[in-house]
């Protein structure tokens, strides 16, 4: 037996005892998938180090009925290394019924679970919201987590603050739970995709780990333990909106959509169908949030005609589906403007739209008829890798897209003149909705730092409903 909080200490708010899963031999909470281990410190602020130790052990009667340990303690937090195992265990439950060999559900195995987890910036945990994030054995970001933990294949990261811990949490260990079971061993950022738009794949990850999290969990509200922008429900609003490049924002409106669809079904229907969420996440490629929606209607029309004839409506009502009708690509490779390879946007410290350093070229596409979205991505060229040698001094270069919708960019802009700014993601994305009406789109890239930057492609498409 296990002691527990049941889903969080906010929602739950008393301790439940639960049969837990199987544990190893030694009673430890080991499995041939997971193994869960605390963090305990060494040394004295900017010196402290990590030590991983498993430090919850079976009682006579082989059970862990720990309570919460103090913030930080030095003698780990078995509470903690419980509460992860158990939801840990939840999620892998939930996918080896829906027919995934309980063998084939973690990649390189065990997983490590980190409790109490900080990096040693300091001994003392800073942060009223802890982070927690899965670090794949490949994955070149979680490299530093991983080797100063001493680990080698993925691990799981379940930090704390001053006031929660992630470990707690069910929404927060399974969600990480299914990042490391959708995870194959590639890592996909903001591309241009066959159709000319820059989504990214994370973000497909983001709402199935949010969608199969409230599946499990049983509750579309997640997040309510953390609070503030780690909060969301998967029963709110699900219209179009331009993507922002972080791939948790990005995501939801696809876990809304799923969700939706999901209760519209049939319990047995409903299973069928994370069945097939499951298979096409763990089995393809897909680089979008559309193109994951397609690989969807696909697979379920092979189904039931009943499960692709909701999941379709929900598809719509999202306005998920879409069809690319024109598209631009504009690649240094094939039109040089400089002697680099590159487009360069000079940089000014106005921050007013007359006063921005107006790139060198200018792009001007047609609009069709039906055009409901513009969507569109820059390959930016970071500072660190210019091609320039001289020291860079003032505000770092900040890349915006300056768009007209029916009348020419001149400089400086006249007051008439039917303008937006697009902002640009750290990644090179941007979008919008295209005005009633309008039938041409004139694009300039800007730059609202000091320091000049550059971008090495240009990519629009637009595109419109089913």
């Amino acid at each position: 037996m296990m002691r527990v909080y049941k889903e969080n200490p906010k929602s739950s708010k008393e301790f439940s005892i639960v049969e837990g899963p199987k544990i190893s031999k030694n009673k430890t909470l080991d499995s041939a998938l997971i193994r869960v281990r605390s963090c305990l410190y060494v040394g004295e602020k900017n010196s402290a180090g990590c030590v991983l130790k498993q430090v919850a052990k079976a009682d006579k009667e082989g059970n862990f009925l720990y309570l919460p340990q103090k913030i930080n303690s030095k003698g780990g937090n078995p509470f903690a290394e419980v509460s992860a195992y158990f939801h840990a265990h939840r999620a892998l439950k939930y996918f080896e019924s829906l027919g995934i060999p309980r063998g084939q559900l973690i990649r390189n195995p065990p997983l490590e679970l980190v409790v109490d987890a900080k990096l040693p910036e300091s001994s003392r945990p800073t942060l009223s919201t802890p982070r927690a994030f899965f670090a794949a054995k490949e994955d070149p970001s979680g490299r530093g987590v991983r080797e100063y933990h001493l680990v080698n294949g993925g691990l799981i990261w379940l930090g704390f603050g001053n006031t929660h811990n992630t470990a707690y949490d069910a929404d927060v260990v399974v969600h990480e739970m299914c990042h490391a079971i959708f995870d194959r061993g590639n890592f996909d950022t903001w591309q241009l995709t066959p159709t000319g738009s820059s989504l990214e794949s994370q973000a497909v990850d983001e709402a199935l780990a949010d969608y199969f999290t409230a599946v499990i969990t049983k509750s579309p509200k997640l997040g309510e333990y953390l609070g503030g922008r780690r909060q969301r429900d998967l029963r709110g609003a699900r219209r179009y909106t331009p993507p922002t490049g972080n791939a948790s924002h990005d995501g939801v409106q696809l876990a809304r959509t799923l969700w939706a669809a999901r209760k519209k079904l049939s319990k047995k229907m409903a299973v069928s169908f994370d069945k097939s969420l499951a298979y096409i996440r763990r089995g393809k490629d897909v680089n979008s949030v559309e193109a994951f929606a397609n690989e969807v209607l696909h697979e379920l029309k092979k189904e039931s005609k009943e499960m692709h004839r909701v999941a379709r409506n929900s598809f719509l009502e999202s306005e998920l589906l879409l069809e690319t009708i024109h598209r631009i690509v504009i690649d240094s490779k094939t039109s040089n403007v400089s002697a680099n390879s590159i487009y360069v946007v000079p940089g000014t410290g106005d921050l007013k739209i007359d006063g921005v350093a107006p790139a060198t070229v200018q792009y001007e596409l047609a609009l069709p008829t039906k055009a409901r979205l513009l969507r569109g991505s820059l390959r930016i060229i970071k500072l660190n890798n210019q091609p320039w040698s001289e020291e860079t001094k003032g505000r770092v270069g900040r890349m915006e897209v300056l768009v007209s919708w029916d009348s020419e960019l001149t400089w400086p802009l006249k007051k008439e003149t039917k303008t937006q700014m697009l902002p640009v993601s750290e990644n090179g994305v941007f979008g919008v909705s295209i005005p009633s009406g309008a039938k041409r789109a004139t694009f300039q890239v800007v730059n609202r730092g000091s320091i000049k930057n550059s971008y090495k492609s240009f990519g629009v498409s637009v595109d419109r409903t089913f």
